[in-house]
C-alpha cells in the first residue's frame, strides 16, 4: 500500500506573507534594517493525506486535486485568520 501526504506551508511576519525561505529572510534583513521591524515569522501549513492505495493502482491526479484543494482552502480562510 502506499499513502502521499501533502504539505503547503507559507511565512506569516508583521505585515507581510511568503511562501518562499528565500524571501523570508531577505524580507527579514531588508525590514531590520530599513524599518526597524523585528517580523518574529511564523509559519502556517495545511496537511492533507490521501487515501492508501496498492502501488501499482494509484492516481496520477490525486495529487494534483490535493494540492489545487489545499491551495483553494487556504485562499478562503487566509482572510479569517490574518489581518492585513
Amino acid at each position: 500500500m502506499r499513502t502521499l501526504a501533502y504539505n503547503i506551508y507559507w511565512y506569516v511576519g508583521y505585515d507581510v506573507t511568503t511562501p518562499s525561505y528565500t524571501s523570508h529572510v531577505i524580507l527579514s534583513h531588508r525590514d531590520s534594517v530599513f524599518r526597524n521591524i523585528n517580523h518574529r515569522w511564523g509559519m502556517a501549513s495545511l496537511f492533507a493525506v490521501n487515501a492508501a492505495r496498492p502501488v501499482g493502482q494509484s492516481d496520477p491526479l490525486a495529487g494534483i486535486t490535493t494540492v489545487a484543494f489545499l491551495t483553494e482552502l487556504s485562499g478562503k480562510m487566509l482572510p479569517h485568520i490574518q489581518k492585513f
